[in-house]
């Protein structure tokens, strides 16, 4: 049985939020604001090019959220392997980024496909179908089916549309890549109320606190998942 996890793109406590705002914007941010891209949904008119200004030293996530845009790297989508007709890439102008931010060749992300995984029957506290987001966010956790056949490795789910899942093959080609920003969940423990657990090439592991001093995220290994990082 295929296993899916929640993608979400994820900022490392290692890279500075305040610094970061104050380091990354779209020149022409209310350009590609207006222009939006509908999650679930294949552009059918072009898309202005977003020119990104990225000036932070170092930075060198593989993928990140920005302004309401997933953008990841080359080196992401080598490793994702997905093909046109499951994903689309929107170029980025990165000239006036920093070159060590312009050796990522950037690209903006757009996920165009949707299949029904999640379980709305199973909503915690009998909210009705229209608030299974806010459902999900309040229990940390989300239901899905335990027999379903998707042809898709990312896709936003039907009903849960803030929500973007993955399957466990998909989730280690970018972990054996080593690309970094970004975070694989256990639909189980998303977060709050629950602790959050998400898929690593050991397993699954459940985070801890940070340590400010060490500079490290605990975490706990809670399953082994063999041949893990086999090739």
């Amino acid at each position: 049985m295929t296993r899916y996890w929640v993608f979400t793109p994820w900022l490392p406590y290692t890279v500075d939020a305040d610094e970061m705002v104050a380091n990354c914007k779209f020149l022409n941010g209310q350009e590609v604001f207006a222009a939006g891209l509908s999650a679930g949904e294949f552009r059918s008119t072009p898309f202005p090019m977003a020119q990104l200004k990225m000036t932070m030293p170092g930075f060198d996530l593989d993928c990140f959220d920005w302004d309401g845009q997933t953008i990841v790297s080359e080196k992401f989508r080598l490793a994702a392997g997905l093909a046109s007709d499951e994903i689309e890439y929107f170029d980025i102008d990165a000239s006036e980024t920093a070159s060590w931010a312009q050796e990522k060749k950037y690209k903006i992300m757009s996920i165009p496909v949707n299949a029904a995984l999640a379980d709305v029957s199973l909503r915690f506290g009998g909210a009705p179908s229209t608030s299974a987001v806010v459902s999900a966010m309040m229990a940390g956790k989300i239901a899905v089916k335990s027999s379903v056949s998707i042809p898709f490795e990312l896709f936003h789910d039907t009903v849960l549309r803030g929500y973007r899942f993955c399957t466990d093959e998909f989730a280690l080609r970018l972990l054996r890549a080593g690309c970094t920003g970004m975070r694989f969940l256990d639909p189980d423990f998303i977060g709050r109320p629950r602790p959050m657990r998400y898929r690593t090439l050991r397993g699954v592991e459940e985070a801890g606190d940070w340590d400010p001093v060490a500079k490290i995220l605990h975490s706990k290994l809670v399953e082994s998942i063999p041949d893990a990082i086999s090739n």
